[in-house]
């Protein structure tokens, strides 16, 4: 996908960042040109500018985690890079939260566009497996036996209930154990 002429329009009140630019959009509809406010004027900005992308920050409504991949990169279009790295790591179905980093009380964590992190479920013969990921970090798993897919269905529900939260919290809290 071209990054400039072919990108996916983004919903209003999305916050983008442009160079330490914050802005929140007003108009989009893909593209290189978007209409955004910034500094309380509102404003065409370019998508790309000097070699340089405008990422998205936060969702308009600030959505803390998604249950599928393709809602989360309608809100996030640079997470699509990620979805061959998910799917490779033979994810069927991925749900994505938000992340925070505990050493600085609460602020952005690197990991996927958004600072949101992957939990793909897997299933072999043997077992279901959860899988967290934020692509810096390292491979956190938990595994269930296939009987116990609701139970591992439920530790997905419970992570959406208290993100967002930390790599190292969220293995700690929901029985995660590192690769």
């Amino acid at each position: 996908m071209n990054a400039t002429t072919e990108r996916r329009a983004l919903r209003a009140g999305t916050e983008i960042d442009y160079c330490g630019m914050s802005a929140v959009v007003v108009a989009d509809s893909g593209g290189e040109r978007i209409t955004v406010s910034c500094e309380g004027h509102v404003q065409n900005w370019n998508w790309t500018f000097e070699g340089e992308s405008c990422t998205v920050v936060k969702a308009p409504d600030g959505r803390l985690f998604y249950e599928n991949f393709d809602d989360y990169a309608k809100d996030f279009p640079e997470g699509e890079a990620f979805r061959a790295w998910i799917t490779n790591l033979g994810h069927n179905e991925a749900w994505l939260f938000r992340l925070t980093d505990p050493a600085s009380s609460g602020s952005p964590h690197g990991g996927l566009p958004g600072n949101f992190m992957a939990v793909g479920i897997s299933k072999s013969r043997e077992h279901l497996r959860l899988a967290g990921h934020d692509s810096d970090d390292g491979l956190m798993v938990r595994d269930f036996a296939l009987a116990e897919e609701a139970q591992a269905r439920q530790v997905l529900t419970d992570m959406a209930q208290v993100t967002p939260f930390s790599m190292w919290d969220a293995a700690t809290v929901f029985g995660f154990s590192w690769t």
